[in-house]
């Protein structure tokens, strides 16, 4: 693939995100809200928790929250530990989990780019 290709279909891809990272926070670029609406919810603070995403701006990570849920707790159990959490901001860090993971990974295998 020429290098024009390549810069054209790089653009291509990334266009939307460059856009709406200039027009907003980071949270609107990677998740438009017509998705989910987790920009109320997940919250990126660079004085808070070293910058992870945190829930609502409290200090408590959207990591924390999935390690729970990896560990095998209910969300009953996190809504009773956490009081001040919602079962809404359980669903958020899944689908912000989701949507993190959710996107192309561009590999140059020569002169063919793969997604």
């Amino acid at each position: 693939m020429t290098s024009a290709l390549l810069q054209r279909l790089e653009s291509t891809l990334f266009l939307d995100l460059r856009a709406a990272s200039s027009a907003g926070s980071m949270v609107d670029a990677v998740f438009p809200t017509e998705y989910f609406d987790v920009v109320d919810r997940i919250t990126i603070d660079p004085n808070q928790c070293g910058g992870r995403p945190c829930i609502r701006g409290m200090r408590i990570r959207v990591k924390d929250v999935l390690d729970m849920l990896a560990e095998g707790a209910t969300e009953q159990e996190i809504l009773r530990d956490y009081p001040d959490l919602e079962a809404e901001d359980i669903r958020a860090s899944l689908a912000y989990a989701a949507r993190y993971f959710d996107h192309p990974i561009l590999v140059n295998n020569g002169d063919a780019v793969s997604c």
